[in-house]
């Protein structure tokens, strides 16, 4: 809600002393673009008025077999480099947030992400990423796709649910990757502690 944003920006100018307003929820990545793909330098500087000092944007993954969100159709690596050197320009500290364990991934493919975030990091065009692990819920596309494949069914997803299934475990029974359970969960654990080498 941008007016709510300016609102809080022009609050912020209001007052004799700073505040800090950080860390958002994720967002993703077209609402920090024109519609001629170059950044949002608007948006972007309206939030640092309102003293954002942390944008977190939800990449998920950059393989173009799992971009449902068809970011990395629409937006080239330049064009992404380019609005991540303007948060940096601008002061503002970048978080990514990833997914692995899609079905069908490859560690190849994760790895892939991996080297891709490790090089924007070394280059300090992101702070930090976050990493979970892809969980299927009901209504989405992988779910929808799962029961319909006959993966798993309702009941055994409400079971797993209820003894404690999250974004942060890997689960065997869910684990339609060709990443290896153990693999997976260990390469997860190495990049939650900032080791980029998987």
């Amino acid at each position: 809600d941008r007016d709510f944003v300016r609102r809080i920006a022009e609050f912020r100018e209001s007052l004799d002393e700073e505040f800090v307003t950080t860390n958002p929820n994720s967002s993703f990545l077209p609402i920090y673009f024109n519609k001629d793909k170059t950044p949002n330098t608007e948006l972007i500087d309206l939030l640092k008025r309102a003293g954002f000092d942390l944008i977190t944007i939800s990449l998920e993954t950059l393989s173009p077999r799992y971009d449902d969100k068809r970011l990395f159709k629409r937006y080239s690596r330049d064009q992404i480099e380019t609005l991540f050197q303007y948060f940096k320009d601008q002061g503002l500290a970048l978080h990514l947030y990833m997914m692995s364990g899609f079905p069908g991934m490859t560690l190849e493919e994760l790895r892939a992400d991996v080297d891709l975030i490790r090089h924007w990091r070394e280059s300090e065009l992101c702070g930090a990423a976050s990493w979970s692990n892809l969980i299927y819920l009901p209504g989405t596309t992988y779910y929808n796709q799962a029961i319909e494949k006959g993966l798993f069914t309702e009941e055994a997803f409400k079971a797993k649910v209820a003894g404690g299934f999250n974004f942060f475990s890997v689960s065997e029974e869910f684990n339609f990757s060709d990443i290896p359970t153990d693999t997976l969960s260990a390469a997860l654990a190495r990049l939650r502690q900032g080791d980029y080498h998987v």
